[in-house]
């Protein structure tokens, strides 16, 4: 790009040409020989003052050598995506009009805390500069903030890359609470889309936790499916016995349980658990259960619908962790909980064992008749006085 300016001078010397003299070399001596114009460089065949100009001094280049240049050498610098959330700045139209008060004294604080940060820690050796790219409208009124940070690619230092800016932005934050003068939302940083999922901790506490309640036989099942778009689907959320995904379910399954243990419908809850996660963003399927016996009133799929579109700000937010996707809300009731198992009733089982009772009786009875019979049949039938023909002879005497 050719520059036109004009530059206005005392009239002090009768010798014009000698002025634009000095002027041409005025610049010249503070430009490094017409290379570098502050924060631009130059063509040093290009000034002119007055249509005066020095043509450069002719230099013999040396032979040129072709050095093949590793690929790790490379100097270009390299750019990473820096964003996170205020939480004590509210946000304000002012803030995109890079000429307001405002945007001026906002940017300046948040480009020295940001140069600060990277360039005394331990990645000061390849650290360049952090510039203001703009502010953002964040949840809750707050302003999120999105810079560029720009880092040398030197092979003598190890590979500055996205987990190692994360990780020396969290460490010298406080584990990202606070930034210079900033408050900051400690779940809120991502480096070039980076954002490791964030592990629960169960605060100390010297009370005995609840029990959740088991799921039992005839609880109605619904299932509750939303989108959440502020985390990234991985390959490790295809197997649920990972890390990535163990974290995710129980802190969904944390949060739901308590948005409905604070509800209309604490009474009838029982429990929600995860049961599977899907790309796009990350897709929830969750299973809720409640006891219907618990109120007088049924449990209905409108109702866990309602209580979730409410506790959510309208399907946006879950415990200002989870950005949601709105209308991706769907609430489907599924058939009761059953075992598989029949169960016969205690009157049917009352029935079953008199019934065995009385048939024992009857055969003992039989059993005892039979033996009587028996025995009746036997006696009698062997006697030495009885005639065969039932006569008895009286036993005669002959002399």
């Amino acid at each position: 790009m050719k520059l036109y300016a004009i530059c206005s001078f005392k009239n002090i010397s009768s010798d014009q040409n000698i002025a634009r003299i000095v002027l041409y070399q005025k610049f010249k001596n503070s430009t490094n020989n017409l290379s570098t114009f502050g924060i631009y460089s130059m063509d040093n065949n290009s000034l002119y003052v007055n249509d005066y100009h020095e043509a450069p001094p002719y230099i013999t280049e040396a032979p040129i050598v072709i050095v093949t240049q590793n690929p790790n050498q490379a100097t270009k610098p390299i750019n990473f995506n820096v964003t996170f959330t205020l939480t004590n700045l509210t946000y304000k139209a002012d803030l995109e009009n890079v000429s307001s008060p405002e945007y001026i004294s906002a940017s300046s604080n948040v480009v020295n805390s940001l140069n600060n940060l990277y360039g005394k820690g331990k990645l000061k050796k390849t650290f360049t500069k952090c510039n203001l790219v703009s502010f953002r409208s964040a949840e809750n009124t707050n302003t999120k903030v999105e810079a560029v940070c720009s880092f040398k690619d030197k092979p003598t230092v190890p590979d500055v890359n996205k987990v190692a800016l994360y990780n020396e932005y969290r460490d010298n934050t406080n584990q990202i609470t606070a930034l210079g003068s900033y408050s900051l939302n400690s779940n809120s940083l991502y480096v070039n889309g980076y954002h490791p999922l964030q592990t629960t901790r169960a605060p100390t506490t010297t009370t005995v936790p609840p029990v959740i309640p088991g799921i039992q036989d005839g609880d109605l099942t619904f299932e509750v499916l939303f989108t959440v778009i502020n985390r990234n689907y991985t390959e490790a959320l295809n197997n649920p016995d990972s890390p990535e995904y163990q974290a995710l379910s129980n802190n969904v399954t944390r949060m739901l349980s308590r948005l409905y243990q604070n509800s209309s419908l604490k009474d009838s809850y029982r429990i929600c658990e995860v049961t599977g996660l899907r790309l796009g963003s990350i897709v929830v399927s969750c299973n809720c259960y409640f006891n219907p016996k618990a109120n007088l009133e049924p449990v209905l799929s409108k109702d866990v619908q309602s209580i979730f579109d409410v506790g959510t700000n309208g399907t946006e937010l879950l415990e200002g962790t989870y950005q949601l996707r709105p209308n991706s809300l769907v609430v489907e009731p599924k058939p009761p909980v059953s075992s598989g198992k029949t169960e016969i009733p205690y009157w049917a089982i009352i029935l079953i064992v008199l019934a065995i009772l009385i048939a024992l009786f009857l055969l003992f009875l039989i059993i005892l008749l039979l033996i009587f019979c028996l025995k009746k049949n036997k006696s009698g039938s062997y006697n030495i006085m009885q005639d065969p023909l039932g006569t008895y002879f009286a036993h005669k005497k002959y002399y």
